[in-house]
């Protein structure tokens, strides 16, 4: 994916995809690309889908709107702020609202040609 914040040119990054999760961003890849963050006024736990605490810590930052940029498919998104993911991005089910990727899916292989 692309992503581009207000301080940078455009970053190439892979991302984990997962319709049960929120946006998530590393902590680190935040610090080294100048993004901007903002305090949340009330910390939030991070829980499973069954409401299992998943952490140890509360998310207590949201980053500043992100341009994020995968094919033809483009958006702004706000990143909860996490510490040493296994991916430095994660996007979730707010992201999956914007674009529907089985529909481009579907297109895409509708418009393939067959080998001949």
């Amino acid at each position: 994916m692309e992503v581009s914040t207000t301080n940078n040119h455009p970053i190439h990054i892979p991302a984990l995809l997962d319709t049960k999760a929120n946006c998530f961003m590393d902590t680190d890849f935040a610090q080294i690309h100048l993004v901007f963050l903002r305090k949340l006024l009330c910390p939030v736990l991070v829980v499973d889908i069954y409401g299992r605490p998943i952490a140890s810590k509360k998310i207590e930052q949201v980053s500043e709107p992100i341009c994020v940029a995968i094919d033809n498919m483009a958006c702004v998104i706000y990143f909860n702020i996490i510490t040493k993911p296994k991916h430095p991005f994660l996007l979730g089910l707010p992201w999956f609202e914007l674009h529907n990727p089985q529909n481009q899916l579907e297109e895409n292989r509708n418009q393939v040609s067959p080998p001949l």
